[in-house]
Parts: C-alpha cells; sequence; structure tokens
C-alpha cells in the first residue's frame, strides 16, 4: 500500500512544488519518498512507499525496467504475483522479489491486455516510453483509488486529491456534487469528486495519455456483468464450492513480508476471515471499535471463542472522537458516513502500536452474498404473486423476527421510496440553500445487467455505491497510520462466483447470505453462523444531542455556514431544535451539515493542501 503522484506540462513543472506535493502522501508511504523528473521537467513520477512486499530498498519506486523503457509507480498488492512470476520467467531477469517488478514485466511483455491476469487491488501508472504515453489502470472495483485532473494547463495524478490541489494551488467545490449528497447521501457514485474538475479514473477503468498531443482515451476494461457471463455456474456441492473459493481467497491475501491481522466486528464475515486465517497462520491479533453502550465486544469474543487470537478493543468515548474529527475530515478529503469512520483513526492507531502493519476486513460481503435486510426485502418484493411469498415471508418474518404486518409494510414502504438507504427512509436535502437550489443533481447510477431486480440492487450497491464510498473511508483511515487494508471478500474470482448462483441458494430459511452461513456452519457457533446481520450502532445520536450540541449550534450558526449557501441556516436550526426534544431514528441530516462546514473550513478557508 502505497501513495503515487505525477504531472505533465509541456511548458515545464516546479520540481519543489512536485516534491511538496509528493510530502502529502508520505503518510501513504512513509518507508521511501523518491521524485523523478523527465523529459526536461515536464514530466514528474513519484511515489510513497509502504513496505509490505520485497523490504529491500532495490524494491522502491519509481520502478524502471531492465531495459529502460519502462517506469511504474504502483500502489496496491498484486496477490498471485509468484504464480504470475513464474509464467514470465524465461523472458525476464528479475532483480527483485516484488510484485512492482512482476507487474512492470506483464505490461512489457502484453501491453494493457495484461489487466486480466491480475487478482489484487492496485491503482497504477506506466511510462511507456515506445508508445511515448502514459498507462494508468484501477482494479475491478475500485480498492485503490486513482484521482486526476487538467487544471492550470497541467495534467496530475495522484492517490489522493490533496497533490492534485496543491499543484493547482486551487481548490473550488463542485456544487452539484453538494447538492447530490445532501438530497441523496450518496457521496462516491461515479467519477466525479466534491471538487470542481478533479475526477477519479472509474473501477475497472484504464487511462492512456498521449505524451505528444496531450489527449487521453479512457475505457473500463473490467465489467462484472461479463465477468459473470464467462464464469462456470457449479455443478457439485455448492457449499463446499463456495468454502473453498472463499478459503483461497483469503489464504491469497495473506501474501506479504509482515505481520497480518485482523479488523473484525461479531459477525459471520469476520467469523470466517478468523476461522481461515487462524488456520493458515496459527494465530493473529485483531482489532475491533468499542463504543461505550454500543459494544460488540460479546461477539467479537464468540467468534474467537476457540481459537488463536489476540482481541483488541479501541474503546472510543465521545471526547476522543470529537477531538479526531477535524483530522479525519482532512484525510478523508470529502464527506464521508459519521462517527464510526472517525473511530477507525483509533483501531489503526491500536494496530501501529502492535506493529501489524496488514490488516484484512469484511468489506463486501454483504453485497456478493445478499447479506443486507432490504435485500431480503427486495426479495420478498419480487414474489410477491407468486406461490412461493406465503411461505419465504413467514421465513422472513422468523429470520429478523417481525410481525407479518410489520413485515409487509416495509414491502410496501420500498416500493414507495426508492431513496430508502438500506431500507430505512432518510431526511433528504429539504434544507438546501439557496446556491444549490437551482442546480441539476447528478444522476445515480443504474444498474440492469441482471434478470432479477434484486441482483441489479446488490450489483449497485457493490459498483456504484455502498461499497466505493466504504473502501474510500477505509482506505482514507488505514492510510492515515500507514496501515494497509485488504478486502479478500472483493476477490474477483469470489465474487463472480457468488453471482452466478441463484437468488434461492443466498436467500432462504436460514436467512439472507445462507450459503455462507452453511460453508462455515461446521467451523464457527450457530449462535455466530444463523444470527441476523446487525448494523453498526454508535452513540452518534445522543453524541449530536447532547456531547456535541455546542459544537453543532456553533457550526450552523456561523457566519460561515451562512455565507456558503448550501444550507439554509434557519431551517437548519430549527430542524435541529426538532431533534433535541423529538425522535431521533436518524441524525445523519445532521452530521451532513456539520460535515460539510468542516470540510469546506478545511479546503477552501484554511487551504490545507496548500
Amino acid at each position: 500500500m502505497c501513495g503515487v503522484f505525477g504531472a505533465f506540462s509541456p511548458s515545464g513543472l516546479d520540481e519543489f512544488r512536485c516534491a511538496r506535493a509528493l510530502e502529502l502522501l508520505t503518510h501513504r508511504g512513509p518507508d521511501n519518498l523518491t521524485l523523478r523528473m523527465h523529459r526536461e521537467r515536464c514530466l514528474a513520477m513519484g511515489h510513497a512507499r509502504l513496505k509490505v512486499i520485497d523490504l529491500s530498498d532495490h524494491a522502491n519506486q519509481p520502478f524502471t525496467s531492465n531495459c529502460g523503457e519502462y517506469e511504474i509507480i504502483f500502489n496496491g498488492e498484486i496477490y498471485n504475483f509468484r504464480e504470475l512470476r513464474e509464467g514470465i520467467a524465461d523472458r525476464c531477469d528479475f532483480r527483485t522479489n516484488s510484485d512492482t517488478e512482476v507487474l512492470l514485466n506483464l505490461y512489457r511483455l502484453h501491453g494493457p491486455d495484461m489487466l486480466d491476469k491480475l487478482n489484487g487491488m492496485f491503482a497504477f501508472v506506466i511510462l511507456d516510453r515506445p508508445q511515448n504515453r502514459l498507462f494508468l489502470a484501477r482494479d475491478r472495483f475500485g480498492i485503490k483509488p486513482l484521482y486526476y485532473a487538467r487544471l492550470r494547463g497541467m495534467f496530475t495524478f495522484a492517490s489522493e486529491i490533496k497533490p492534485i490541489l496543491h499543484m493547482a494551488d486551487d481548490a473550488q467545490p463542485d456544487k452539484r456534487m453538494i447538492a447530490t449528497y445532501l438530497a441523496t447521501s450518496h457521496c462516491d457514485f461515479g467519477e466525479e469528486t466534491f471538487f470542481e474538475g478533479v475526477r477519479q479514473l472509474p473501477a475497472g477503468g484504464q487511462m492512456l495519455f498521449d505524451l505528444a498531443d496531450g489527449t487521453e482515451q479512457i475505457r473500463r476494461w473490467y465489467s462484472l456483468a461479463d465477468a459473470v457471463g464467462r464464469t462456470e455456474v457449479p455443478t457439485g456441492d455448492v457449499t463446499e464450492c463456495v468454502a473453498e473459493t472463499i478459503r483461497r481467497a483469503i489464504d491469497r491475501h495473506l501474501v506479504a513480508d509482515v505481520q497480518v491481522g485482523l479488523n473484525i466486528s461479531g459477525g459471520v464475515d469476520s467469523a470466517a476471515l478468523v476461522h481461515f486465517v487462524t488456520r493458515a497462520l496459527g494465530s493473529c491479533h485483531s482489532f475491533t471499535q468499542d463504543f461505550q453502550g454500543y459494544s460488540e465486544r460479546p461477539w467479537v469474543e464468540e467468534v474467537a471463542q476457540g481459537k488463536a487470537v489476540r482481541a483488541h478493543f479501541a474503546d472510543l468515548k465521545s471526547a476522543d472522537i470529537r477531538a479526531e474529527l477535524e483530522r479525519t475530515v482532512q484525510h478523508q478529503e470529502q464527506p464521508f458516513g459519521g462517527v464510526a469512520v472517525v473511530g477507525y483513526s483509533f483501531l489503526y492507531a491500536m494496530a501501529r502500536e502492535h506493529n501489524i502493519t496488514v490488516l484484512l476486513d469484511g468489506n463486501g460481503v454483504d453485497e456478493t452474498f445478499l447479506g443486507y435486510k432490504k435485500y431480503h426485502l427486495e426479495h420478498l418484493e419480487e414474489l410477491q404473486g407468486t406461490q412461493r411469498f406465503d411461505h419465504a415471508l413467514v421465513d422472513y418474518c422468523a429470520f429478523w423476527d417481525e410481525t407479518r404486518e410489520t413485515a409487509l409494510a416495509r414491502i410496501s414502504a420500498l416500493a414507495r421510496d426508492s431513496s430508502m438507504i438500506d431500507g430505512t427512509p432518510h431526511e433528504a436535502g429539504s434544507h438546501m440553500g439557496s446556491a444549490l437550489a437551482n442546480l441539476d443533481q447528478y444522476r445515480l447510477p443504474q444498474v440492469d445487467d441482471f434478470e432479477s431486480s434484486l441482483r441489479n440492487s446488490a450489483a449497485r450497491d457493490l459498483l456504484h455505491t455502498k461499497i466505493p464510498r466504504g473502501l474510500r473511508f477505509n482506505d482514507r483511515m488505514s492510510m492515515m497510520h500507514s496501515r494497509e487494508l485488504r478486502v479478500p471478500f472483493l476477490d474477483h474470482e469470489l465474487v463472480e462466483l457468488a453471482y452466478t448462483l441463484p437468488v434461492e441458494s443466498l436467500i432462504d430459511a436460514s436467512g439472507t447470505k445462507s450459503v455462507l452461513r452453511r460453508a462455515l456452519a461446521d467451523w464457527i457457533t450457530p449462535k455466530i453462523a444463523f444470527a441476523p446481520k446487525r448494523s453498526i450502532q454508535t452513540p452518534q445520536n445522543d453524541w449530536l444531542a447532547n456531547d456535541w450540541r455546542d459544537l453543532v449550534e456553533d457550526l450552523i450558526g456561523s457566519p460561515s455556514f451562512a455565507s456558503r449557501g448550501w444550507v439554509e441556516p434557519a431551517r437548519a436550526r430549527k430542524a435541529f431544535e426538532a431533534y433535541l426534544t423529538g425522535e431521533r431514528a436518524t441524525s445523519f441530516f445532521i452530521w451532513q451539515w456539520i460535515n460539510l462546514e468542516l470540510w469546506a473550513r478545511a479546503f477552501f478557508d484554511e487551504r490545507i493542501y496548500a
């Protein structure tokens, strides 16, 4: 896990400014920082390295091929690099044991077609001198970030946004993005960012940037639907096939020359990680957020029972989270999900204290194996009018412990309100200010590649909404503390397999993601294996009304909040007063206000990237 930075300008670059831009990524790669200037200072290639595979300095980047014609800067890991190296060993003279050198030689031999061979998480840029171009690429599901911009006559790219803003010496908010966020809650759904002119290379995307004329060509090299269409449907024991595919995916994600640990909760995905990691490594450290009054500790202890796991809990208090809030805003660079995201700072700091460089996380399992309650409801909605509906409704009510009347009301609400988040209505942008009121909002992507509307819904979450935002949240928090986060449930072979399975094998009488539960039932306790999905709970609702009330009132009552025109202050104050005295089912709209104001102060008032 590292940071990449580069810039190109036909009129030349300021090397000092480029060096400062690269320094803004030091937290991503504290082990080595190298900047190279090419083409009479018209092209900069920079890299901040966190040593994970091949810890020698010989593997530092930018890394140049033996022939001198190709150079790479690379963020991420290629998990199958050893197998790939064996396949090209007769045509390459390797001088390191790194995945970086394998990646560069694959490009040298196969060009952009090499992407299909890779199993990993990656965002890299290759200087291709024979073709006089830059080749930029990002992994299938966008696990690793890569931003770019054309600002002030310059093409710039980086693993984070701050270096790009530094090179342009400017930052302007994208008001359409802010309006979309306030109205829909979505913040990482496309190529746009919250900064005008700054975009991200799409997940599964590649770019050819011509150094002669400055033109670019972007295309998607990976399609989930196409890959699923090419995936062989299991013909034998599906449960056994899923278990074996999970084992292989987790084993691949353990490739490292540093210590590997776990970021876990008390759910079935964490139980799977604990089982397979301890089976492979013998023992491991685990790390868990622990909010007072909303503790996962009993469930985590149940997950770790009988395993060689040294469990660590980050005891999170209101004052600690508040003290870390502004630093988190600066590292996230764009609005984020809530106090749970801030809490990860303490988790990764604890991992650093115990010298754990790499952590595995369960992100993606619910979007892949249909784990959320809303998917169960959408499945019932699809079954309405069929003979299977009544039986499926009984199974739903038993699993989620709900009455028939409540379940039917939820299905009806789901059909009425397509803006529901995880099956729960949210506060819309009814308090939007005059600066945003007449703007066209961005259209949220839709997926219609699969026959089932439920599959399309889950794929939308995987490709465009829930997973992209979660990956960004976690990437920034882990990198804040120079830790590498890996997500084995987003291994493309596992995802593609899961999307070939019929919905009935994923949602049945044993609940959601049922094939996963059955696959693990022999190795973990039934209490965990067949427990309903629990949403991450935090004291955010209470804190905003009590401990943080002064912070909220100061921010929404400030002159800067009013002057931006993003939220109408009088309506915001009235809504907050109602929140203090009324029902507190959700506090997300309040979180949006304070998050946006703190973000605006950091990037537009204080210009922290300068």
